[in-house]
């Protein structure tokens, strides 16, 4: 049985609400150029913070 409360799912967990929010304040900011610039790279970083978390279940 999967202990989803293992640190390891805790941290994919937080990982993907972080991915979520991230894609909601992009999809916002698509309108506006700079703001648009600053949630394409706060995307990217929570992506590969999620990438990780994803790859320590795998």
């Amino acid at each position: 049985m999967i202990d989803y409360n293992a640190p390891i799912y805790v941290e994919w967990d937080n990982a993907l609400e972080g991915l979520r929010a991230a894609h909601e304040a992009y999809r916002r900011q698509l309108d506006e150029p700079s703001a648009k610039t600053q949630a394409r790279a706060t995307l990217a970083v929570t992506r590969e913070r999620y990438d990780r978390a994803l790859e320590k279940i795998v």
